[in-house]
């Protein structure tokens, strides 16, 4: 550990965090000057604590990050790995500058003794070039499942992506054709309604005063006065008056989508894996019920909760090209693909089982998911970019919620053949296993009359 040992960062780890800094600096009004400034003292703060030096700032250490306590985020055994388990994938003091978040996630660690630092069982190119390949390798690798890990990574992810892609083909077109029955049609209708009368009742009680508020906070918030001063500048000073209603839309459109979402996992999505079983390929298959209502209650309200906050901490970025055309299609992907797995395993699957097919179809169903959510982009985008949409903002609501609603509906019919029918898979291997063992048993204990 040395002062310079801050600057040895791979390429996009500087390339994103610059671009993240710069962002906020422009959104908050921040100088040249003053931002020369702060990256200034921040990178001092952080050279000095990557420091050899045995300093941890005593009752202060509460406060500001020291050199010790730094250093045991790249202790071996602790900095990267999990207490008691080598290899396994944790860590602890992840501050760059305060304790807090680490002490909130009770992974901060004080210590008085000076440990080794370093990563166990890594071996690092001298060449810069070649450092930055093994640093993105590594980073996919650490996401595999722990049994596929080889040092042929590119060949593993390729492996690991197409891990089902006929079941995923073939549960696209069963899901398609499924979707134009008139009770799926029915389905998507219900969760609609009950949203479209609940979220229209909320925007007629606050449409005037939700303006109101907003026009003051955009034309006095330090925040977002740039953005009045960026109109003026371009000449655009009408185009004021339909920054309120704009972001009124930018802020209600992920509310709503993730409570229609979220309804449909918890309602809508037993009612369709329920229509699903009654065919004859799946009727066989036990009920294990590794999912009950309040997991099921628990684990989605958990889940838009995560989406939630992603989702505010990224909206002031949506609109910069091409982040609005990939930020929003992960965040109902990631989100389509947790509340789908859980529920349409949660009557039919063990918990272990539920386990299993998650980390073996991780990269399939991330996958189906994603392209959930780009069909779910579709009426976003429009619904945003319209003009023609704010106008007429009650209409074209309530078509791009029964679209949204008519394609989560589809998503829950994709991910139910999917992965019931994997689930149908796992146990024919299992039994398979299970009849061969027996067999060589019987064989072991029969004499031989040879």
């Amino acid at each position: 550990m040395t002062a310079w040992s801050d600057n040895r960062n791979h390429i996009l780890d500087d390339i994103m965090r610059a671009t993240f800094m710069a962002f906020f600096a422009l959104l908050f009004g921040v100088s040249p000057g003053q931002f020369i400034m702060l990256i200034a003292l921040s990178q001092f703060i952080q050279s000095w604590q990557h420091a050899n030096l045995k300093v941890h700032l005593g009752p202060a250490k509460y406060l500001l990050i020291s050199p010790m306590y730094h250093r045991m985020h790249h202790a071996v055994g602790y900095g990267h790995e999990a207490q008691g388990k080598p290899g396994v994938l944790g860590g602890c003091n992840f501050g760059i500058l305060f304790p807090w978040w680490d002490m909130a996630f009770r992974i901060a660690i004080f210590p008085q003794e000076v440990y080794p630092t370093g990563v166990r069982n890594l071996t690092v190119s001298e060449n810069i070039f070649t450092q930055q390949w093994q640093g993105i390798v590594r980073s996919v690798r650490e996401l595999m499942p722990q049994s596929k890990r080889t040092w042929a990574m590119p060949i593993v992810l390729k492996r690991s992506f197409m891990v089902g892609l006929q079941q995923v083909m073939r549960s696209f077109g069963l899901a398609l054709i499924g979707t134009m029955h008139p009770r799926m049609l029915w389905l998507s209708l219900r969760p609609f309604l009950i949203i479209s009368v609940l979220w229209g009742c909320l925007i007629w009680l606050t449409w005037t005063p939700a303006l109101e508020a907003l026009s003051i906070f955009l034309t006095t918030s330090i925040f977002t006065s740039w953005i009045q001063e960026g109109l003026v500048w371009a000449g655009l000073e009408n185009a004021r008056a339909f920054i309120a209603p704009l972001f009124f839309v930018m802020l209600i459109i992920p509310l709503i989508t993730i409570s229609l979402l979220v309804l449909i996992a918890f309602s809508t999505v037993p009612a369709i894996v329920k229509n699903v079983i009654r065919q004859a390929h799946y009727q066989d298959l036990e009920c294990k019920r590794g999912g009950g209502l309040f997991g099921s209650l628990v684990y989605t309200l958990w889940s838009a909760l995560i989406c939630l906050v992603l989702v505010m901490l990224t909206l002031p970025v949506w609109w910069i090209p091409p982040l609005f055309a990939v930020l929003p299609p992960l965040l109902w992907g990631w989100l389509t693909m947790r509340l789908m797995s859980y529920d349409v395993l949660a009557k039919h699957a063990s918990t272990e089982e539920r386990d299993l097919l998650l980390e073996k179809y991780r990269w399939s169903l991330l996958t189906m998911g994603i392209i959930s959510g780009m069909l779910g982009a579709v009426p976003t985008f429009f619904w945003a970019t319209s003009a023609l949409a704010l106008v007429l903002f009650p209409i074209v609501s309530f078509v791009a919620l029964w679209i949204y609603s008519l394609i989560f509906v589809f998503a829950a019919l994709w991910f139910s053949h999917f992965l019931l029918d994997a689930l149908k898979e796992l146990r024919q291997d299992e039994l398979d296993k299970a009849l061969t063992v027996q067999s060589r048993v019987v064989d072991m204990e029969l004499p031989n009359h040879g």
